[in-house]
């Protein structure tokens, strides 16, 4: 289903068959450019030493796609992953977003203070280092050995 977050495997060309689902690299069309996930509903066909597969969409009414090479297909389907997908769902929504923001508010929030803290706790330590006086000059007199 759309929205859904899926694992797919690599498998080789005769690995995959009618009614597997696969995961390809869309090369023409409204579609070009895209990654689309389907149902094999045709295939594989060798045709001049290269796999070709059709695939179509498992919403009612949908139509084949145009055949696809092997080179296109991505991986096939394993499983799909239920709480990822529920986690990335939910961040697309309002109440996901505002969620988002704030997680990252927070976070900017706690590096700042920290920060700050350590500011100010190395000024701290700066004004409590002890830096040694200047010697001022002596005003006793030197002895002087007095030669006859």
């Amino acid at each position: 289903m759309v929205g859904d977050v899926i694992l797919d495997k690599k498998a080789k060309a005769e690995e995959i068959s009618v009614g597997d689902i696969v995961t390809y690299k869309c090369l023409q069309g409204e579609l070009s450019g895209q990654t689309i996930t389907h149902r094999v509903v045709k295939g594989p066909d060798l045709k001049d030493g290269v796999y070709y597969f059709t695939t179509q969409g498992d919403k009612k009414g949908s139509v084949p796609d145009v055949e696809i090479s092997y080179d296109q297909i991505e991986g096939k389907f394993e499983r799909k992953l239920q709480i990822i997908g529920k986690l990335y769902n939910f961040f697309l929504s309002p109440a996901g977003l505002i969620v988002f923001i704030g997680i990252i508010m927070v976070l900017f929030g706690y590096e700042m203070i920290s920060l700050i803290l350590t500011y100010k706790s190395a000024d701290e330590h700066d004004d409590n280092y002890y830096e040694p006086k200047a010697k001022k000059p002596s005003t006793k007199r030197k002895k002087t050995k007095k030669t006859h």
